[in-house]
């Protein structure tokens, strides 16, 4: 009966070896398993920031260039000298018409 308790302690330490291995296997592997996941995450955030910043990039450079080609339309910075050199121009003309110098257009 002795030999069997032997026996049976022999084998019940065998079995929490095995328990303990596989134990240590699962959370070395959940260890494992959670590293890939938050590289995974970090590697989707690295990724939808670029994106997010490419775009507001995009939008940016748009509004640029519609607020530039708007200024350019609207605001002309010599506008009265540009007004004053058609006057001219129509004075010149004029008198030149009345001195015969040029002919009337039809």
């Amino acid at each position: 009966m002795g030999d069997e308790i032997a026996i049976f302690n022999t084998e019940m330490q065998a079995c929490f070896k095995k328990k303990e291995e596989a134990r240590d296997q699962y959370w070395e592997a959940r260890f494992k398993h959670r590293e890939q996941q938050d590289l995974i995450n970090y590697v989707n955030w690295i990724t939808n920031t670029q994106k997010r910043v490419a775009e507001l990039e995009a939008d940016y450079a748009k509004e640029r260039a519609a607020i530039e080609s708007e200024t350019i339309r609207t605001i002309t910075p010599l506008k009265e000298e540009i007004r004053t050199c058609d006057f001219l121009v129509g004075l010149c003309d004029s008198q030149l018409k009345r001195a015969g110098l040029r002919q009337e257009s039809a």
